[in-house]
């Protein structure tokens, strides 16, 4: 009589690992090959689980088995990828292409031969085989395969596409003024640390406690500053990058108005009504309060784009003389939301170059919430500039990996930013 089938045994396992529970997952996987130790499929399996676990040695053992038992595409990919994080650049570019052999344009097989060819040097070769994946503006799916991937790297402690930059040539420093709404100490001090870990002794603060609303306080603001350049930052921001002094003042010499986040075509009242495509940025939601920094980007695309319609204002900086000939509109928008978007838009459309810069990597403790406040306030939105939000929202999302240090997070946003220059959609 023969065995029974494993399959029903790795249904579950499968749904174990795509849940992320893989101690349970790695306990299944464990029990299926006791009983079939041969089977392909179960090897295949095992060997993402390993890998997901961090145990390489034990995923390429798994994969190599399976390969030698069924060398499909999706194994040999597989195999030639955990090859690559061991550090065995020969053997990971050998087996990407005997996967491609067996099934040409398998994305997975093509990331794992552009990354090897680009550690080898063949930057040619790594651009050949990057274009052939469709990225940056192919299927939500490939581009986040592609984003775990690079996320990879950073978990393996290595650098491969991150490169050493001199500190942005951005001429004279502009004077700053930063502008820091809030109701909540422990938030206003975890922001203000920031600040002055980030930028040179000097910058005007102006904390602005219990405002009425954010588009009233910023107006104020705007009166009383006296930088160059002004930011508005959320009491619950954490900026990350060092050097924001140089950052802003290389920004606002190519845009009038800077930000994190933002789209290329508002076409609602949310950055991604238009879909994810038009969306620019990247962003990590964490705190130091916390121990998780979850990196997220918008789109596999980096450095300044000055294209945006809007952006989010959970962080946005912009020369004070623009920032006050555009104003905010407090007699619409009286509440804490559409301040940023109603700003941006006007600015844009008055024919100031309204930007997102990837440089400039910033940690939002808050994901924000579309409750009834917003709803009220989105309605405003809609009427003052119909037709805006009378078609129906496109498909959009965050590509994110969750880190456990914010040094990974930049470290992170150094590898991503060296990804895109080698994919050919980073802006200089």
């Amino acid at each position: 009589m023969a065995p029974p089938s494993p399959a029903p045994a790795l249904g579950a396992v499968l749904a174990q690992f795509r849940a992320g529970d893989l101690a349970s997952a790695e306990s299944g996987i464990a029990a299926v090959l006791a009983g079939a130790p041969a089977d392909a499929q179960a090897l295949h399996l095992g060997g993402e689980i390993a890998s997901r676990a961090g145990d390489l040695v034990l995923a390429a053992r798994r994969l190599r088995a399976a390969a030698a038992t069924a060398p499909a595409p999706e194994v040999l990919a597989s195999l030639a990828r955990v090859q690559w994080r061991l550090g065995e650049v020969g053997s990971a570019l050998e087996g990407a292409r005997r996967s491609l052999a067996l099934r040409p344009g398998f994305v997975p097989a093509l990331l794992v031969e552009a990354f090897g060819l680009f550690a080898t040097g063949d930057r040619e070769g790594c651009r050949r085989s990057l274009a052939a994946t469709g990225l940056p503006d192919t299927d939500p799916m490939t581009v986040e395969f592609a984003f775990q991937a690079v996320a990879e790297i950073v978990r393996d402690g290595r650098r491969v596409f991150a490169q050493d930059r001199a500190p942005p040539d951005a001429g004279r420093p502009l004077s700053l003024t930063v502008v820091t709404c809030s109701v909540d100490e422990g938030k206003l001090a975890r922001c203000r640390a920031a600040l002055r870990a980030s930028l040179a002794p000097g910058f005007e603060h102006l904390e602005i406690r219990a405002p009425r609303s954010l588009a009233e306080a910023y107006n104020g603001a705007l009166a009383q500053a006296r930088g160059e350049a002004i930011v508005f930052v959320h009491d619950d921001v954490e900026v990350l990058s060092p050097g924001l002094d140089a950052l802003l003042a290389r920004a606002l010499a190519r845009a009038d108005v800077v930000g994190v986040a933002g789209t290329r075509r508002l076409a609602g009242p949310t950055l991604g009504w238009a879909g994810q495509r038009e969306m620019r940025g990247w962003l990590v939601h964490g705190s130091s309060a916390s121990a998780t920094w979850d990196f997220s980007a918008l789109a596999l695309r980096a450095g300044l784009d000055a294209g945006m319609q809007a952006l989010d204002g959970c962080f946005m900086a912009a020369r004070t003389a623009a920032a006050r000939a555009t104003g905010f509109d407090a007699a619409t928008f009286d509440g804490f939301h559409f301040y940023d978007l109603d700003f941006c838009l006007r600015a844009r459309r008055a024919g100031l170059a309204v930007a997102v810069d990837t440089g400039i990597l910033v940690a939002h403790a808050s994901r924000g919430g579309l409750g009834p406040a917003w709803e009220a306030q989105a309605k405003r939105f809609v009427s003052k500039f119909a037709p805006i939000g009378q078609g129906p929202s496109e498909p959009n999302h965050f590509h994110a990996v969750r880190f456990g240090t914010a040094d990974e997070a930049r470290a992170m946003q150094a590898e991503l930013d060296g990804f895109c220059a080698a994919l050919g959609s980073r802006e200089p």
